[in-house]
């Protein structure tokens, strides 16, 4: 009696029925569907389509689907983060010049006006910080454990993301906050010039 392979098992040979021999026969496991989804020794998912290419993979892979599910998500989060600290930051950008350009009772009151401003800026510093760190952190994950090993392995996803000049990853991540930080050191050093001024 023939042998039945079990699902993963290595194609089988000839085999002999009686005194006939049947011709070289697929295993199941290659009648399966074109892509699948195994279980590396990383613990990450790899993902293969059914000539073993790892370098243009399939749209209905599932591994693939759902890094792209997963970045698009991450994507939207580094967007809205940075919207955030843009909307709260100018907030602190019209307290400190309104207190800037303030010449109420300015003698009176220059030190109460020079601590406001000394916090704002403080504030300022601070809402970057946490932005470069929120942002920084999400796009290298998004980079290491998305784009490199399963996002960029699908030829047409790769060529539409492949920026010309600079990475999002970097102008998110690391360019942005260090602006920010550069602007905020810039009223620091105002608000370090003014309280210098003669009352």
């Amino acid at each position: 009696m023939a042998r039945v392979p079990a699902i993963g098992a290595a194609p089988i040979g000839r085999e002999r029925v009686g005194s006939a021999h049947v011709r070289d026969r697929p295993s199941l496991a290659t009648r399966l569907v074109a892509s699948r989804v195994d279980q590396s020794h990383e613990g990450l998912i790899e993902m293969t389509n059914e000539n073993g290419n790892h370098d243009d993979l399939p749209y209905d892979d599932p591994a693939f689907k759902w890094a792209w599910e997963i970045y698009k998500e991450a994507d939207h989060l580094v967007h809205s983060r940075t919207t955030f600290f843009f909307a709260a930051q100018s907030f602190l950008v019209v307290a400190y010049s309104t207190f800037a350009v303030s010449r109420y009772n300015w003698k009176e009151n220059q030190s109460i006006y020079i601590i406001a401003m000394g916090i704002i800026v403080f504030m300022g510093i601070i809402f970057s910080l946490i932005l470069w760190e929120l942002n920084y952190t999400v796009t290298k994950r998004m980079k290491e454990s998305l784009r490199d090993p399963y996002l960029e392995r699908n030829k047409m996803w790769k060529e539409y993301a492949e920026p010309r000049w600079l990475p999002a990853r970097i102008i998110f991540g690391t360019v942005i906050p260090i602006c920010l930080l550069l602007i905020w050191t810039g009223f620091g050093i105002t608000t370090w010039l003014i309280s210098r001024l003669p009352a």
